[in-house]
């Protein structure tokens, strides 16, 4: 696995740094694996803002479960003063939030922090913007362990050689 990551910046106005891997690139950021990942760093090299990314195992999170491929992104707007440590997560009509073994609809937007408390569950036709991601032809989409692991399967199954350096972790 290559363990080589862009960062592009600082940025001008609050020395923050914008980060993307490459999308076959697994970086752990807050203790989940993610693929597909651009996010910000502060002035001293901590997570504070992700852009997107991608959920890279089944991640279990208080009364909900997200499927791998979920997309994901630090609450911004309203919530990032509310809930500054909540992460949107974004279902779709093929990867859909499982609460209490119901699933979410397609389409709406969970916030939630990373210890699992519920802050909303956005319904689709009130989100804030339209969200479509589209496959390039011949692009190589990573693939992940297993759809069925937990990302606590997943983290615990990998020796720590291969947790440092190959797969950047960020707290």
């Amino acid at each position: 696995m290559n363990s080589t990551i862009t960062a592009t910046g600082p940025r001008q106005l609050d020395g923050r740094w914008r980060v993307s891997a490459p999308r076959e690139e697994m970086v752990v950021l807050r203790g989940v694996p993610v693929f597909k990942t651009s996010f910000l760093l502060d002035d001293a090299r901590r997570l504070s803002f992700v852009e997107h990314g991608e959920l890279a195992c089944r991640l279990s999170l208080g009364d909900f479960v997200y499927p791998a491929g979920t997309e994901i992104e630090s609450a911004d707007g309203d919530w990032r003063t509310r809930a500054p440590d909540a992460w949107m997560f974004i279902t779709t009509a093929n990867r859909q939030a499982l609460r209490k073994s119901e699933a979410v609809a397609g389409g709406d937007w969970v916030v939630q922090s990373l210890d699992g408390r519920l802050h909303d569950v956005i319904p689709a036709a009130q989100t804030r913007r339209p969200f479509a991601r589209f496959k390039t032809e011949g692009v190589r989409e990573p693939r992940p362990p297993s759809p069925e692991a937990s990302c606590g399967e997943m983290m615990s199954s990998m020796p720590a050689t291969t947790l440092a350096p190959q797969v950047p972790t960020l707290q």
